[in-house]
């Protein structure tokens, strides 16, 4: 019996399914019950969706049916609330992991203001016409919103014809009640182009054509004050991918699977130094898995094959930080699943659904062994002399070291050091791409300084350089080698360079020559194929323990690298700068400067660290001051006092 004060959608769904019947009986009563259920549902979304609408899921499991009742997961309530409250007035953007609904949550609140409230104008776009509405595929958007809309009671939509107009041909819904429109659209230039819309819903948006999305978005800005962005990531490159990383206005949300209730169940991380499988928050063995002897199977059969496939799985002697469940287990060992296309679809991850160029787990663990500079500063020089006179601390400063800090007459410790340059145009803004250096000590690979600015023209980059040369020097006052990358704006630095009476720097040899007799013209010259070896030559050092990094920004520049079509290795920017010269082949980053730096500490003969050093520090990794290992081992220690106290 259905009274109105117990009106209560349950979320369980066969209790639902038996609410719904009875709801439509009590409605069927009378007017009055009728009128009463439409301003409910007017007012309340939940209410309406919960009791009404309905999902279509035609992926079989047992003991479910293929039309389900409509009761949103706990996380996507978070996600429906925001789009309620901005919808119309500001633009949302929603990163998700395929699969967790957000197309249709978005469609089911489209459909609800459609319903319920006057003069709505919205407009749905996909890729091309057939996804957008195609009334023969349930996968389309607009067979979606029919599929709807056929389920609700004719009380409420009204007749199909009469009260409400569907035009196949227009792609159309027309609300004859309230004057309220849905309309859907392919991808185009025109977008749209002249009208006025409530909010356009844009779905897969990193699937649209490049070119074709960026005209969306610019043909739909003056046409409304909303663009609804859904989509899983497709590389770290278009319109989607640039909307969801750079600063704006835009309202920015997640649909994480890690929140999801079914496909998070006994969810673990790898702990391959014990060989088992840990609860990402307590670290405890997740008992559930150990006794139906998943554990046991997970790394006698499954964990051989991910490692295999490239996924980042934890080495033996480390504790790995990624989350895994049995479902995000059984989704990679589909075949054909690389660690790209999980990215892709399941890690909201734009590097990792490119070729990432530099391992995820090879990045992880620099990360780890990152710490913060000694020393955040700013440096002065003599104009004549080319040589450092002040360095002075500025939190906002450009120039980074990793070295002990004593007074105002700091000066390092004497050794052999290199100095890597990349030189970026200097447009003199803070979107510009950086011109940066990397100060390297070539005996024991570490990178001692870092010098990085948007605002430094070429010439006055070889200057600081130069001074940076003189300032790091040998036990015999030696300057540091130099060396950078001749290419674009390489050239003014050059020019800088050779007018000074410097001279300890690198002359370039004939490409896939190591110790070739060298040539007259200074500098190192970047052609693709000679980028991808120093690249590749750098990640090798990295990994070998050659190379040590303590740098946060450069690590994580690193994983903007990825390989596209043909091979041809790229950096994408996160979509904050505005340089043009920032993507592509043409620009100046830290990874340039640190992988050159690498090559002149390789053609010196440098980085004389010992292999067995190195496998013992391997295997007993030792946390380096202020580094985000140190504080992690820190932090267990104080849980497990806690513990041990209790």
């Amino acid at each position: 019996m259905i009274e109105r004060q117990d009106i209560t959608p349950p979320q369980e769904p066969v209790a639902n399914v038996q609410y719904r019947k009875q709801l439509r009986l009590w409605a069927a009563k009378h007017p009055a019950n009728r009128r009463w259920i439409m301003q409910k549902c007017k007012k309340d979304f939940y209410f309406w969706l919960e009791s009404f609408a309905w999902l279509y899921e035609p992926r079989p499991e047992p003991g479910r049916a293929a039309i389900l009742p409509f009761i949103p997961w706990a996380h996507q309530r978070p996600v429906m609330d925001a789009i309620l409250r901005n919808l119309g007035y500001d633009d949302i953007g929603i990163e998700k992991a395929r699969g967790e609904g957000a197309t249709w949550l978005c469609l089911m609140i489209i459909v609800w203001r459609w319903i319920f409230h006057d003069m709505q104008a919205f407009g749905i776009v996909s890729r091309n016409e057939l996804t957008a509405d195609n009334p023969d595929d349930p996968d389309s958007l607009g067979a979606k919103i029919d599929w709807c809309l056929a389920k609700m009671p004719t009380w409420m939509v009204g007749i199909r014809g009469v009260e409400f107009r569907r035009n196949i041909s227009k792609h159309t819904w027309i609300n004859e009640r309230n004057g309220s429109t849905i309309t859907a659209y392919p991808s185009t230039g025109d977008l749209a182009s002249g009208g006025r819309k409530t909010a356009f819903f844009m779905d897969e948006l990193s699937k649209f054509p490049r070119g074709d999305d960026e005209d969306a978005l610019a043909a739909t800005e003056p046409v409304t004050n909303c663009r609804l962005l859904v989509s899983t990531y497709n590389g770290a490159d278009g319109a989607y991918y640039r909307a969801m990383t750079e600063e704006s206005s835009m309202i920015k949300c997640r649909l994480r699977w890690t929140d999801n209730p079914y496909r998070s169940i006994n969810k673990f991380c790898i702990d391959g130094a014990n060989q088992t499988l840990v609860d990402p928050e307590t670290r405890e063995e997740v008992a559930e898995l150990r006794r139906t002897g998943y554990i046991d199977t997970f790394f006698a059969e499954v964990h051989p094959v991910l490692l295999k496939r490239g996924f980042c799985v934890a080495e033996p002697e480390k504790l790995a930080r990624k989350t895994w469940s049995p479902w995000y287990v059984d989704r990679c060992m589909r075949p054909r699943m690389t660690p790209q296309k999980i990215a892709q679809e399941y890690d909201m991850d734009p590097i990792g659904s490119g070729n990432r160029f530099f391992p995820a787990d090879l990045l992880d663990d620099c990360l780890l062994k990152a710490r913060r500079p000694t020393f955040v500063g700013d440096i002065e020089y003599d104009l004549e002399k080319l040589s450092v006179t002040r360095i002075f601390r500025n939190v906002t400063g450009n120039f980074r070291m990793w070295l002990p800090v004593g007074g105002g007459n700091w000066k390092p410790r004497s050794a052999k050091y290199v100095v890597g340059c990349d030189v970026g145009q200097g447009l003199g803004t803070n979107h510009a791409s950086n011109s940066t250096i990397c100060v390297l000590d070539r005996d024991t690979g570490e990178k001692v300084a870092e010098f990085a600015s948007p605002t430094t023209m070429p010439e006055r980059l070889a200057e600081t350089a130069i001074a940076l040369c003189k300032f790091f020097t040998t036990h015999d006052h030696s300057p540091a080698y130099l060396i950078w990358e001749a290419n674009g704006p390489g050239g003014a630095f050059r020019e800088r360079v050779m007018s000074s009476t410097f001279r300890n720097f690198y002359f370039r040899t004939a490409y896939k020559t190591r110790r070739g007799k060298p040539s007259k013209e200074p500098g190192w010259w970047s052609a693709r194929e000679a980028k991808k070896d120093l690249l590749g030559k750098y990640r090798w050092a990295l990994q070998e323990g050659f190379f040590y990094n303590p740098s946060e920004a450069a690590i994580r520049e690193a994983g903007q690298y990825t390989t596209i079509g043909g091979g041809r290795l790229e950096f994408l920017s996160t979509g904050d700068e505005m340089d043009p010269s920032d993507e592509g082949d043409n620009h100046g980053d830290r990874v340039i400067a640190d992988a050159v730096a690498n090559m002149a500490m390789e053609y010196l003969g440098g980085g004389a660290v010992k292999a067995e050093q190195r496998e013992h520090d391997r295997r007993h990794p030792k946390a380096l001051d202020d580094s985000f290992l140190q504080r992690q081992q820190r932090a267990r220690e104080v849980s497990k006092k806690k513990r041990n106290d209790w």
